[in-house]
């Protein structure tokens, strides 16, 4: 499985509950958050979808805000496998939608020399 096929399959695959079987079987810090991660990710899109103009900006606010917070949580969390850092790198850039800042590179590429090291 190439690198794109893998995104392209990661968030259905995390979403059916397979994050065990892509992470392998030790349970880390960082593929806890992330499970919740993706619940708030889903969470956001229905709020989005879900409510009506109004009140509906502040709701959504607060499900993005919520969502970005625990971004924030995993990105600062040390990765213990290339798994971890993968899904770092799936939050902080919200499944590929938006790019890591330059600011972090350095950060994942550290990361990952000492883990490949």
């Amino acid at each position: 499985m190439n690198r794109r096929e893998l995104l392209a399959a990661a968030p259905a695959a995390l979403v059916a509950g397979a994050l065990p079987a892509i992470a392998g079987d030790a349970e880390t810090p960082i593929s806890k958050m992330f499970r919740e991660w993706v619940r708030l990710d889903l969470e956001e899109e229905r709020t989005y979808e879900n409510e009506p103009t109004g009140e509906g900006d502040a709701l959504c606010d607060a499900a993005t805000a919520r969502k970005c917070d625990l971004a924030r949580r995993i990105q600062n969390t040390p990765a213990q496998s290339l798994a971890d850092l993968g899904m770092i790198i799936m939050a902080m850039s919200d499944f590929g939608n938006y790019g890591v800042r330059m600011n972090e590179t350095e950060q994942f590429r550290k990361e990952a020399r000492a883990l490949v090291a």
